[in-house]
């Protein structure tokens, strides 16, 4: 039968497409959140990386800290891509990005009649990710009252559907993420310390970009290449003047504050090559020189405050929070340092001083 021929031969090409499709999806998440993609060749981002390359292939839950925008979600992409879990979903989700009346109904799921508003039976994203990997990033604002339930599935390996009574047992590896002090929040008791033990089985800290200076060069480079492929500036090069002007800046919004920079700055190019002027004023402008002390003033009001705290936060993080240490750097007495710590809510440094 000539039709039957025909839409046989239609359903394998639609078969074959689709082949096609997962093979090159499959290949460029392979290229996108493989972990040579978390470029780094200081000593600390070796020892993440080490660490990353030994987890990823184990199945235990891990705990990524570290500040806003160091690259906590590429971390644990790298390790559900790189572990025999790669084949299976990786399911993301902001604990603090969705309001604490919905959250438990988007983790665990509902039964249709359980609410107004459930229309239908619904998985919940643990069994969505069954087989594969949740992320909870901003773990830090998972409600009080939830954190039991989901002691429970750390310690079971099962959910309850809201409106439910019999668990439904799941195999999803857990992943969570803050850039908040989650032992300092056990001890407020605004987090539970044994679900705090249950996540923390392998900690990865990533520090900030401030403290690895040296991998500032190599970002710029990952991401101008990026950047220049994602955009069709194939031929755009980039003067050494901008790599050095960029490795002299902070970056207080770490890597992908820096990553978003290069991507404007080679948007916006219309030349040949990227050079120092095309680098943001706030970047290259002259610091501000104050005896031995370089800072930049901003053109607009500053809080006297801010700057003494920013101040002290760096000179303990600079001598591993130890105060007598810290008190000497900045040639004040360390009752004097102790009063400044807890005025500015710094006092979590208290334990590593000696």
């Amino acid at each position: 039968n000539r039709d039957e021929i025909l839409l046989t031969l239609e359903r394998a090409l639609a078969f074959s497409e689709t082949k096609n499709e997962n093979r090159q999806l499959r290949e460029l998440v392979d290229k996108e959140f493989r972990l040579d993609n978390i470029v780094g060749d200081s000593p600390a981002m070796r020892a993440v990386l080490n660490l990353v390359g030994r987890v990823s292939r184990s199945d235990a839950t891990v705990l990524i800290t570290g500040e806003s925008g160091t690259g906590k979600e590429l971390v644990a992409k790298g390790i559900h891509f790189s572990g025999k879990r790669r084949d299976e979903p990786f399911i993301p989700i902001n604990c603090a990005a969705i309001p604490e009346t919905l959250i438990e109904s988007e983790l665990f799921g509902y039964k249709r009649g359980s609410f107004t508003g459930a229309t239908q039976d619904t998985k919940g994203k643990f069994e969505t990710a069954d087989g594969g990997t949740l992320f909870l990033d901003e773990i830090s604002q998972m409600p009080l009252a939830l954190q039991p339930k989901l002691l429970r599935v750390l310690q079971e390996q099962e959910i309850t559907r809201i409106g439910e009574s019999a668990p439904r047992k799941i195999d999803a590896r857990i992943i969570a993420a803050t850039n908040q002090n989650l032992e300092k929040m056990v001890e407020q008791g605004t987090f539970r310390e044994d679900l705090y033990f249950r996540l923390a089985v392998v900690p990865i800290n990533i520090p900030p970009l401030r403290t690895r200076r040296e991998d500032i060069p190599l970002l710029v480079n990952h991401f101008f290449r990026r950047a220049k492929e994602k955009h069709g500036f194939e031929n755009l090069k980039m003067t050494r003047e901008v790599v050095n002007a960029l490795s002299n800046y902070l970056f207080p919004g770490n890597v992908r504050e820096l990553e978003n920079l290069i991507e404007r700055m080679v948007v916006l190019s219309d030349a040949e090559s990227l050079t120092a002027a095309d680098v943001p004023d706030y970047i290259t402008k002259p610091l501000q020189i104050f005896g031995n002390v370089k800072f930049e003033l901003p053109a607009e009001n500053i809080s006297l405050d801010e700057v003494e705290r920013e101040i002290i936060r760096y000179a303990l993080e600079m001598h591993n929070g130890n105060q007598s240490q810290t008190a000497r750097y900045l040639s004040i007495t360390r009752s004097a340092l102790i009063y400044r710590m807890e005025k500015h809510n710094l006092d979590e440094n208290k334990e590593s001083a000696n």
